[in-house]
C-alpha cells in the first residue's frame, strides 16, 4: 500500500519530490502531497517525458518485428525498418581507418576517464552524464524485476562497480555496465546475497522528428564540442559523418508555401493601421509568399469602414504587386461567420492563416506556420502573448 500510494513529508520539502528517477515514483497511483503548481508543472513534465520514451521504444521494437517478419515472408524490408529495426549489437559499424574507430570512455560511479583531447583524462561525471546513467539503470531494473512476485524473488540496484561508454551516432549510446545488485528471495527460504552482474546495454535512437533546415558544418560543430565540456563525447562520434556531408546539400529546404491571411474585422482603426503598418515590415517590404484577405463587417455609422478601404487602397497603390483583397460583409459582426465565408473562396489545399487585427508577427512565425501544417492530418495552434504592448517591448 505504502508504493502505491506514495507520500513525501520530508522536512522542508512541502511536497517537492527531489529525485524523480525512482521506481517507486512510477509504480505508485497517487502522489501525496503536491499541492504547488510548480512541482506539479516539473511532475507532470517528468511523467510525460517517460510516457515519451515509453512509446518510442514501442516504436522500435514495432519496427524490428516487422523487419523480422519481412525477413521470414521473404518480401522486401521496408526502409524504414531497415533503419529503426535493426537488433542491438555493438558491431553496427565497421571502420576502415583508425581515426573512425569510436572511442570507450571508461566510468566508474563518481568519476569518467576519457581520451578526448583537449580534455581532462579524469574528471566527475556531469550531471548530464549521470542522470543518463541513472534512468538507463532504472530501466534495466525495471526489466529485471518485471516477474519478481511469481518468481519470488527482488533484486534490488546498489552501485556502478565501473563501465564503458560510448555514442554511435548512427544507432544510439552504448554501454557495458558492472552492477552490484542484491539478490531477495522471499519465498521458501529466505535469502539475501550480493551478486555483480555485467549488463550490456544499448539505447537506440528513434526516428527524427525534425531535420536542419541547413547543411551541417560538421567541422565547425566538432571544434564546438572540443570546446565543451558537456559535449565533448560528440567529438569522436562525429568522424564518421565528416566524409558523408562533404559535398552534399540538404535536399529538404524550407518551405516556401503560400500563406493566406484571413482578418476579420469591424471598426478598431488605429488598431488595423498598427496592423497594416506591421504586415507592411514583415510582408510586404521583405516580399514574402502571402496573400492578405480582410473581412470587413461595415459599421452602423460607416466611417470607419471608409477609413478602412481608404488605409487598403493606400497599401494597393504603394505596393502594386501586392496580393491584397477586401471582402465587404453585411450585418453584425461575426468572427466565425467571416473567416467561413473567406475561407470558402479558397482550394482545399490552400494554407490559411486565421488573424487577429490585433496580431504582431514575424517573417519567423509566418514560416513555423508553414513548417508545423501538414495537410489532411496537422493543424498549428501558435501560443499568443497578449499580456503586454509592442510598443514596449520592441
Amino acid at each position: 500500500m505504502q508504493q502505491l500510494f506514495h507520500e513525501n513529508y520530508e522536512h522542508n520539502r512541502k511536497g517537492y519530490i527531489q529525485d524523480l528517477h525512482n521506481s517507486k515514483i512510477h509504480t505508485a497511483i497517487t502522489l501525496h502531497p503536491n499541492k504547488r503548481p510548480a512541482y506539479q508543472y516539473r511532475l507532470h513534465n517528468y511523467i510525460l517525458s517517460r510516457k515519451i520514451s515509453e512509446l518510442r521504444y514501442r516504436t522500435i521494437q514495432l519496427h524490428r518485428e516487422s523487419a523480422l517478419m519481412s525477413k521470414l515472408s521473404n518480401s522486401e524490408v521496408n526502409k524504414e525498418d531497415q533503419q529503426l529495426g535493426v537488433m542491438p549489437s555493438f558491431n553496427h559499424f565497421q571502420p576502415r581507418e583508425r581515426d573512425e574507430v569510436i572511442e570507450w570512455e571508461f566510468l566508474t560511479g563518481k568519476f569518467l576517464y576519457t581520451m578526448v583531447e583537449s580534455q581532462p583524462p579524469r574528471q566527475s561525471l556531469s550531471s548530464a552524464l549521470r542522470a543518463a546513467l541513472d534512468d538507463t539503470v532504472m530501466q534495466v531494473m525495471e526489466m529485471i524485476n518485471e516477474n519478481s512476485r511469481t518468481r519470488g524473488r527482488l533484486i534490488d540496484f546498489k552501485e556502478i562497480q565501473y563501465g564503458y561508454r560510448r555514442v554511435n551516432p548512427l544507432h544510439g549510446v552504448e554501454y557495458i555496465l558492472d552492477l552490484l545488485l542484491l539478490y531477495k528471495r522471499h519465498k521458501g527460504r529466505k535469502v539475501t546475497v550480493p551478486v555483480r552482474r555485467h549488463a550490456y546495454l544499448q539505447q537506440s535512437f528513434s526516428k527524427p522528428f525534425f531535420k536542419e533546415a541547413e547543411e551541417l558544418d560538421v567541422s565547425l560543430l566538432e571544434n564546438t564540442n572540443t570546446d565543451t565540456q558537456s559535449f565533448a563525447f560528440l567529438s569522436n562520434s562525429l568522424k564518421i559523418f565528416s566524409s558523408s556531408f562533404q559535398g552534399t546539400r540538404n535536399i529538404g529546404g524550407r518551405s516556401d508555401k503560400k500563406i493566406h491571411i484571413l482578418v476579420p474585422l469591424t471598426g478598431r482603426f488605429d488598431i488595423f493601421s498598427r496592423f497594416m503598418d506591421n504586415f507592411e515590415k514583415t510582408c510586404l517590404i521583405p516580399r514574402e509568399n502571402v496573400k492578405l484577405a480582410i473581412i470587413l463587417f461595415s459599421s452602423e455609422s460607416g466611417q470607419d469602414s471608409s477609413k478602412h478601404m481608404q488605409l487598403m487602397k493606400e497599401y494597393s497603390m504603394k505596393y502594386p504587386k501586392a496580393d491584397m483583397t477586401l471582402i465587404p460583409m453585411a450585418g453584425k459582426f461575426s468572427r466565425g461567420l467571416g473567416l467561413e465565408m473567406a475561407s470558402a473562396q479558397f482550394d482545399n489545399g490552400t494554407l490559411l492563416l486565421f488573424c487577429d487585427v490585433d496580431l504582431v508577427f514575424t517573417p519567423d512565425f509566418l514560416q513555423r506556420c508553414r513548417d508545423n501544417t501538414i495537410q489532411g492530418e496537422q493543424v498549428y495552434y501558435p501560443i499568443i502573448f497578449s499580456q503586454y504592448d509592442p510598443k514596449i517591448i520592441y
